[in-house]
């Protein structure tokens, strides 16, 4: 055994030990506590002021902040007292009626993180009494932690309680964890058992070999099953990657038609998309002759709108008296003539371009072979701009002819089908395609032998149309996978080096302020370096989770919403603890010991031992921070500004004020990363400074709260993961006991090589409870929904619902999702025109309707409930029931 030669001070006690010769000077707070409840205090003041203007706006403009549910409780209530009671009220009945299975699991997750962190805040209390017991020299709030027993050669006895804390905490969290889990996995298997979705039914099978039709496809899966087994294909072309296809809606009703000239109306309209090229007919993009047509068209249009501007505008300085009359009423003359000249060219545009489209002939989105189709979910015929006699748009319906190769897309490759998906008629045999190798034996187009590559459909809401479509090959998708990797490490690390800059640059601080004469500055040295920095991190890690998700839709060609949300949440949280947790810790903990290790080296590990929970305070400054911005957010008073501010300048219509106010989509995996680093830092500061654990337990009541308030009013459920967040979240805290374990390890055997080694030798066993309920974990999760069922039912609960499900009628229900909601194709499919098409003629209410119509049927799907089952199964009378829903959808 071997001792420190000195007592070891800690960071806050620099300053004291500095000035211990400068008798005058009077007694300071200790440089930590300033910092901290200098940072408390301005953040409550800002909290204040939020909720302040929350009460007034809210009495004052309630329609500001009625959310994505005006009719819950919650957005009704009249006073922020029962605005809060009905969020702690909100039940999950509620919760999954407005978010489905992530809404309930997300609230789920948020109440799993705040009961361990309470938990493990209750059991490490009394240890913060026992720390405090030492007489050491420490100050500040090391004086409530292990580095306090540390500074103390004559005490040994707290490192066992310290000991005995980690195993307690440790078990206590493995329990809670492996309830949360068991109930996840059960609430997820229970509610798709009860109602599967229709959407179960479907596949999405990628990376098509060339030539390969609709009839190929067919063959394909009829040869594996049965050919009555498919009920539909769908060809999936990769229209949506062309220029601005995606973008309104402005183009996908065939541009803007021209107007009269001088029509006041017009100039307020938007300008049409300059080289935008036109989505028809729901299922082709423009062939390749006619797009500088149509781009020169929509040049045109804006010039024509640009004409009609400075017409109005000349026609406003006429009617004022003021001025020359007769060279204002010359340069309207000019405006007027520039305006006919525009107007002409359009009009000359368009019938070229209407000439041009003739030439193509209509085909279905199939390629050659169609006939072989079960059901035809082709797009209905497509409909072209046409003058009425005014200026406005009529439709007209393009020719059709008989098929040809040129036209089926097959030698175009920018058209050409790379993906389709699949509908079957069972839901066993969807469990059996996505969970086992297909190997082609030959077809239409297909090789013998060819291996294809069969993934679950998700919902049609939850589809990135552009990526799906514009899928690239599996090489090239995995050269982008090393690209995507590199690129995280090369953020990690640069992240990493201004985060610990950030740490150290604290640690300098404080070390400078003990110098400093004057008590005054020194503490406003303080409070400034305890603030800044706190807010500058939360800036630069808070910028980060909106890259991740793009990097894994960009580069790793994630093509739906749930799984691009999944990977940002894996991704982001291995980030936040890297760089958010780890460096700053080994960052502040090894400057801290470099700055006070004497001429006995031996004196390094014990130091270290006691810098690592000195290192807390800044991350418990962190979470603090995080944890006011959960409670400000939940105010509202940001988005209501912003609202108010485009209301009134912005918005001059009923549907351009219903889109600002329309509700923001939902962030549950970043909100979910968050709590997983917050529930690291608890874990493994509670039993080494428990001061840490207390300000953790707030920021999971903060996040509970917001979690609560987010799905039960505020956000809209654009996706459903159908519960994969909630597992991967339970992953994570399962791997942050483990990390915790690791530190907890590394501190104890540091600060038994200044007393004695038994200390190491009681918490060496710590690992064996972790590895065993994370193998029971893995086993159940592989047992689960999106486990090796790889997101659908097992093949016995499947078997079960295709026993109480009339085959006809899943036919019948998805050929009406098929081709009344459309929901197997992008949202600009046969889209309704926007409203400029017709504002000039008909006048703004008339675009404003035709903009409605347009953005409906832009978001057609955006609900889960119009691809859902009636719960219990379907006979007869309740598939002619669903029937009316889909067509009323």
């Amino acid at each position: 055994h071997f001792r420190a030669p000195h007592p070891i001070p800690s960071p806050s006690s620099t300053r004291t030990l500095a000035m211990s010769d400068a008798a005058e000077e009077p007694a300071a707070t200790d440089v930590d506590v300033l910092q901290f409840t200098s940072l408390v205090t301005f953040q409550v003041i800002i909290l204040a002021v939020y909720y302040v203007i929350f009460v007034i706006f809210r009495s004052m403009k309630p329609h500001l902040f009625l959310g994505n549910r005006p009719d819950s409780a919650i957005s009704s209530s009249s006073n922020v007292v029962s605005w809060a009671l009905n969020i702690a009220r909100v039940g999950e009945e509620e919760l999954y009626e407005a978010g489905g299975i992530d809404g309930v699991l997300h609230v789920r997750v948020a109440q799993m993180h705040l009961t361990i962190s309470l938990l493990v805040t209750l059991t490490s209390l009394p240890v913060l009494f026992v720390y405090s017991f030492s007489s050491s020299a420490t100050t500040g709030f090391s004086r409530v932690a292990l580095s306090n027993v540390l500074s103390d050669n004559t005490l040994t006895w707290p490192i066992w309680i310290t000991t005995f804390t980690v195993w307690i905490n440790t078990l206590v969290a493995l329990i809670v964890l492996d309830r949360f889990d068991r109930d996840v996995a059960t609430f997820i298997l229970r509610t798709v058992k009860r109602a599967p979705p229709l959407h179960h039914y479907a596949l999405v099978a990628t990376d098509l070999p060339p030539g390969v039709t609709r009839k190929g496809v067919v063959d394909f899966f009829g040869g594996i099953y049965s050919p009555e087994a498919v009920v539909g294909v769908h060809m999936i072309r990769p229209y949506s990657q062309l220029k601005d296809s995606k973008k309104k809606g402005d183009e996908a009703s065939g541009g803007d038609s021209p107007r009269k000239v001088g029509d006041a109306s017009s100039a307020n309209s938007p300008p049409a998309k300059k080289g935008g090229f036109l989505c028809f007919g729901g299922e082709k993009p423009l062939p390749r002759g006619v797009r500088p047509i149509a781009a020169a068209y929509g040049a045109q249009l804006k010039a024509l709108a640009d004409a009609d501007a400075t017409v109005v505008t000349c026609k406003a300085k006429e009617a004022d008296p003021k001025g020359n009359a007769e060279k204002k009423a010359a340069a309207t003359a000019k405006a007027v003539a520039n305006a006919e000249k525009a107007l002409a060219r359009a009009k000359a545009l368009r019938t070229a371009l209407q000439a041009a489209l003739a030439k193509y002939p209509k085909t279905g989105d199939n390629g050659a072979g169609d006939e072989g189709a079960p059901i035809n979910l082709s797009a209905p015929p497509p409909v072209l701009p046409a003058e009425d006699g005014r200026g406005g748009m009529v439709e007209v319906s393009v020719p059709q002819s008989a098929k040809s190769q040129t036209s089926t897309g097959e030698g175009h490759p920018a058209t050409r089908a790379k993906s389709a998906v699949v509908v079957l008629d069972a839901l066993a045999r969807t469990s059996t395609a996505v969970t086992g190798a297909l190997l082609c034996t030959g077809g239409d187009g297909v090789q013998p032998g060819e291996a294809w590559n069969v993934v679950p459909a998700p919902e049609p809401r939850d589809v990135l149309w552009p990526v799906l479509e514009g899928l690239p090959p599996a090489a090239t998708r995995s050269q982008q996978a090393t690209a995507l990797r590199v690129i995280k490490t090369l953020v990690i690390v640069f992240y990493s080096f201004i985060l610990a800059g950030l740490a150290i640059a604290v640690q300098a601080a404080l070390a400078f302020v003990a110098m400093l004469p004057n008590q005054t500055i020194r503490d406003i040295v303080a409070v400034v370096s305890g603030i800044v920095p706190v807010v500058l991190a939360s800036f630069l890690l808070n910028f980060m989770a909106v890259v991740y998700e793009m990097l894994a839709v960009n580069l790793g060609c994630v093509w739906s919403q749930s799984k691009a949300s999944c990977a940002q949440q894996r991704d982001y949280g291995f980030f936040l603890r890297v760089v958010a947790f780890f460096v700053p810790m080994l960052a502040s903990s090894l400057f801290t010991t470099l700055l006070q290790v004497g001429e006995d080296p031996l004196s390094l590990f014990p130091l270290l031992a006691a810098a690592v929970p000195n290192s807390a305070y800044s991350l418990m400054s962190f979470i603090f921070l995080k944890a006011v911005a959960a409670l400000t957010g939940m105010t509202g008073v940001i988005p209501a500004a912003v609202a108010m501010i485009k209301t009134k300048f912005l918005a001059k219509t009923d549907f351009a004020r219903a889109e600002v106010f329309r509700a923001p989509p939902k962030a549950e995996s970043i909100r979910s990363s968050w709590l997983a680093f917050a529930q690291l830092v608890s874990l493994s500061y509670a039993p080494i400074a428990p001061v840490t654990a207390i300000v953790c337990t707030f920021f999971n009541f903060s996040e509970a709260a917001a979690a609560r308030l987010e799905v039960g009013a505020v956000a809209r459920s654009h996706y459903d993961s159908q519960g994969e967040l909630a597992v991967i979240a339970a992953k994570q805290t399962s791997d942050n006991i483990a990390l915790a374990a690791v530190i907890h390890f590394c501190v104890v055997a540091l600060a038994g090589s200044a007393g004695s080694a038994w200390h190491i030798i009681l918490i060496a066993p710590l690992p064996l409870p972790i590895l065993y309920f994370r193998a029971r974990m893995a086993y159940r999760h592989s047992k689960g929904l999106h486990g090796h069922c790889a997101g659908r039912l097992p093949l016995a609960d499947a078997s079960a619902v295709d026993a109480k499900r009339s085959r006809a009628q899943v036919a019948r229900l998805h050929g009406a999702l098929a081709m009344k909601t459309r929901a197997w194709a992008p949202p600009c499919a046969d889209a309704p025109g926007a409203g400029p098409a017709t504002e000039g003629v008909d006048g703004p209410e008339a675009g404003e309707k035709a903009q409605v119509e347009h953005n409906a049927w832009m978001r057609r799907y955006e609900t889960p409930n119009v691809v859902a089952f009636e719960e219990g199964g379907l006979d007869e009378g309740e598939g002619a029931g669903a029937m009316a829903a889909a067509d009323a959808a």
